[in-house]
């Protein structure tokens, strides 16, 4: 089961997103603030709070825009029981960003979400940068529970680009 993280949990979430993710696939933590009032994000974690989950409704559609679990607790099933129960709650289709499959945690990481019933879509992806001194980020889109058509894929990176990078495609 996944509950609201709290505002006044945000600085473990936070601290668990450094840990699992690179500078490049993330906020900083002013930038990360400041879209957790926004109406169509959600954080969530599991009960014994062991990892979180970060989303968005984006038009029928739910993005999924950061998961984590931490390090301890990786292995046990956590992630999956997690990813299950979000798969579950979501309001319509998922999708989210994956890195390309070029390292094998990346295909690890991939894997785990086909297991899960998901599909890399085969488009390309460009993520626009979190940070202004970052470069965009060659990346591949996933979904759930089927592949995006070409006009899902084109409405989604709309969607994705102006409601959560806040750029124009």
């Amino acid at each position: 089961m996944l509950i609201p993280v709290s505002k006044t949990e945000f600085d473990w979430l936070f601290s668990l997103m450094e840990q699992a993710f690179p500078p490049t696939e993330m906020r900083t933590k002013k930038g990360q603030w400041a879209v957790w009032n926004h109406p169509l994000f959600r954080a969530q974690r599991d009960e014994k709070k062991r990892g979180f989950l970060t989303s968005w409704s984006l038009g029928g559609w739910t993005y999924l825009e950061h998961f984590a679990v931490e390090q301890s607790a990786r292995g046990a099933g956590v992630g999956a029981q997690m990813f299950q129960a979000f798969l579950e709650q979501a309001a319509g289709p998922v999708f989210f960003e994956v890195e390309l499959p070029n390292t094998a945690e990346a295909k690890r990481r991939i894997g785990f979400y086909e297991r899960m019933g998901c599909v890399l879509n085969p488009y390309p992806y460009i993520q626009p940068p979190y940070r202004r001194e970052e470069k965009p980020l060659e990346m591949k889109l996933m979904s759930f529970p089927k592949p995006l058509s070409a006009k899902e894929y084109e409405n989604n990176c709309r969607a994705l680009y102006e409601t959560v990078y806040g750029k124009r495609p």
